[in-house]
């Protein structure tokens, strides 16, 4: 975003563009643990959450957990100060690597 440092990447919808620093921030700046766990597995970040309308965890995209963008989602949660989540979610990923 603008004089913060970094880019905002997403696609407009039908508010405008899509801010991924307000959406991952409440009023008093930390992740909403109501909305991570709905998407968060123990072992992963689905790409819908249990209970959206097209959830299904075997699709392709429809809530299935994709490792590489499990990762990428705990760089953003730790390049934004939200540490003890990245590293939470981090763990989950190892653990599920070693079964």
């Amino acid at each position: 975003m603008p004089g913060e440092g970094g880019e905002n990447f997403g696609v407009d919808g039908p508010d405008g563009p899509f801010d991924l620093s307000s959406a991952l921030r409440t009023a008093d700046g930390r992740v909403d643990d109501a909305d991570v766990q709905d998407f968060f597995t123990g072992w992963g970040i689905r790409t819908l959450a249990a209970g959206q309308h097209h959830y299904h965890p075997m699709s392709y995209h429809n809530g299935s957990v994709w490792p590489r963008d499990t990762m990428l989602a705990a760089e953003g949660m730790a390049t934004y100060g939200f540490t003890d989540e990245a590293r939470r979610v981090a763990s989950g990923m190892q653990d599920a690597a070693a079964l």
